[in-house]
């Protein structure tokens, strides 16, 4: 057998193995045993080697592992218009369903997003892997490493009303 990718970086950021070891949790909790999820399973090899980058916060890999994610399962929300009214808009805030304009959900106590935020958000989910080392510099603007966290909390969420639903 020959390793061709050890992944050494990887192993050299103990808080990106945490999150690589993370990520195969979800895997394991939302996979159903023996059943083919290539896509998934690429997605996680790509997202770790990202991890590795040490240009690139753990929390922009995450976020752009969570997306992919649920753009295989059909399950990510439009990050330009309200889920609700289908109109464009920002800011949007975070509801249960996906983002919602202020017209059409309450916006107090829920996770708000500007189009700046936004705009990180849908750079950072719909660039290939070279596009995200990129935009290492993510990490390093004001508010993106909380940015990145809770947007990967919101959508994780997602991944479990899935599953919950089934």
């Amino acid at each position: 057998m020959d390793v061709v990718d050890g992944m050494i970086p990887l192993r050299r950021r103990p808080e990106a193995l945490r999150t690589a070891v993370r990520w195969s949790k979800l895997l394991l909790r939302h996979l159903m045993a023996e059943h083919p999820a290539d896509d998934l399973l690429a997605n996680l090899y790509w997202n770790m080697r990202l991890l590795g980058t040490p240009r690139v916060p753990p929390e922009a890999a995450e976020w752009r592992f969570l997306w992919c994610w649920l753009m295989a399962w059909g399950l990510a929300p439009d990050l330009t218009r309200c889920a609700r009214c289908g109109r464009p808009a920002a800011p949007l805030f975070w509801t249960g369903e996906g983002l919602a304009c202020a017209a059409c959900g309450p916006g107090v106590g829920r996770p708000r997003f500007s189009e700046e935020e936004l705009s990180l958000l849908r750079r950072a989910a719909g660039a290939d892997v070279p596009g995200v080392e990129r935009y290492g510099e993510l990490g390093e603007l004001d508010g993106a490493r909380g940015l990145f966290t809770l947007a990967s909390r919101c959508v994780g969420g997602l991944l479990s009303q899935d599953i919950r639903n089934i």
